[in-house]
């Protein structure tokens, strides 16, 4: 201890001098970047006091407030889409208050609300068949009229009369080369002229396997089962959707015709033959692909009912449910996109598949059933997928299809 206080003002001394020696070292090379520094420092410092944007103190308060005006109008626009789409996916039940507890009177009123709904989507489309026997027998009998009455004037030897002769017998020709009927092979054919004659009372031809009818509600059940009564409504409401939107299409197109001076008929609209329409039940994750339907034939067309099989694997989920349906139809080939385009306007339709083929059967040619006109048509399947809203729809779904979908079962003063 004596030695360290002897020594002590050379060691404080040695101390310095090596701090010194540090100092200069690190001077050299930093110096240069503190200075930068406190130019950059000195630089903000003058900025900031023109940065204030208001009496508040606060920085560009001015882009504060746009970009506070920018999300409230975002805000107002999602609400504002929120609303239309909510307002478009609002469907009434057939039966007022009758979901998801209906009682015994509202079950009976629901299944004949449900059978006589059908009555007037086919009023609404102004659809029929072909003719029947009945009216092909009526039609041959004015034909035998017919030739009768022709038999009983006699021959017009006149000159005028021999050139109408003449010409009678040029028209007498019953197809064309094509097989197509003329005029005259339509008005002597008993099978053409009363399928004609009914073909020009239709916009389109509709018949007992073109809507989905839930027989288990339709029939002689007197209390329809509440889960099949849900399945039965849901289907109902994808079906009036695209009723209304196949017939705003047929009754654009007739008002065109009247306003040429013709009268509307199959031969002369768009929509000719509405084949089927099919619904699938709720689609979820899982679903073991199906594949779609393919046009070919008379016969109705079904959805796949799984998102494996759709581009965008879209599925049930908290926020909303997602159904598949199936459209088999005989259109105008020229107006393909138009009807996949009304279909799907003003609604949550979205097409996920198409497949069509042409028409060719030589019935269309003699008139001996549908009659489409002389355009070309081609049979379509159109394969649609849409959404129903859980907020709407939630609160009327009766539990067994709540537990089927995972959902919490509603108590009984829900």
């Amino acid at each position: 201890m004596d030695l360290i206080k002897r020594q002590l003002f050379t060691i404080i001394c040695g101390v310095a001098s090596a701090a010194g020696i540090a100092l200069a070292i690190v001077g050299t090379n930093s110096m240069s970047s503190v200075k930068d520094g406190m130019t950059e420092a000195t630089s903000l410092a003058t900025r900031l006091p023109r940065l204030r944007g208001g009496p508040d103190g606060a920085v560009n308060l001015k882009a504060i407030r746009a970009q506070e005006k920018r999300i409230e109008t975002i805000q107002q626009y999602h609400e504002a889409v929120l609303e239309w789409s909510y307002e478009r996916d609002r469907m009434a039940p057939l039966v007022a208050d009758c979901f998801p507890n209906p009682d015994r009177d509202q079950k009976v009123a629901f299944r004949d609300a449900y059978l006589a709904r059908f009555d007037t989507l086919r009023e609404k489309l102004r659809v029929g068949v072909v003719a029947t026997t009945t009216q092909i027998n009526d039609a041959n009998e004015q034909i035998q009229e017919e030739a009768a009455a022709d038999r009983a004037f006699g021959v017009d030897l006149t000159e005028a009369g021999a050139a109408e002769q003449a010409k009678s017998e040029e028209n007498t020709v019953a197809q064309y080369a094509s097989g197509l009927l003329t005029d005259h092979g339509a008005r002597t054919n008993a099978n053409a002229r009363a399928n004609l004659i009914k073909a020009r009372s239709l916009y389109c031809y509709a018949d007992a396997q073109t809507f989905e009818v839930f027989k288990l509600v339709a029939g002689n059940e007197i209390y329809p089962d509440l889960g099949i009564m849900w399945d039965a409504q849901l289907s109902l409401w994808i079906q009036e959707s695209v009723v209304d939107a196949l017939s705003r299409i047929n009754n654009r197109a007739a008002e065109a015709v009247r306003a040429d001076g013709q009268s509307p008929w199959v031969g002369a609209l768009p929509v000719k033959d509405i084949i089927s329409i099919r619904t699938s039940a709720y689609v979820v994750d899982g679903g073991t692909p199906n594949g779609f339907s393919l046009p070919y034939g008379s016969g109705p067309a079904f959805p796949s009912g799984s998102p494996a099989d759709t581009f965008t694997h879209a599925a049930s989920n908290a926020l909303f449910e997602v159904v598949q349906f199936s459209v088999k139809l005989t259109v105008d080939a020229r107006k393909v996109p138009m009807i996949v385009d009304e279909l799907c306007k003003d609604n949550f339709h979205t097409l996920v598949h198409l497949n069509y083929e042409s028409v060719e059967d030589p019935s269309t040619l003699t008139m001996d059933g549908k009659i489409y006109g002389s355009i070309p048509v081609v049979r379509i399947v159109l394969d649609f997928e849409t959404a129903f809203f859980g907020e709407i729809y939630h609160p009327m779904m009766p539990n067994v299809i709540r537990t089927s979908l995972g959902l919490e079962p509603l108590d009984e003063d829900e």
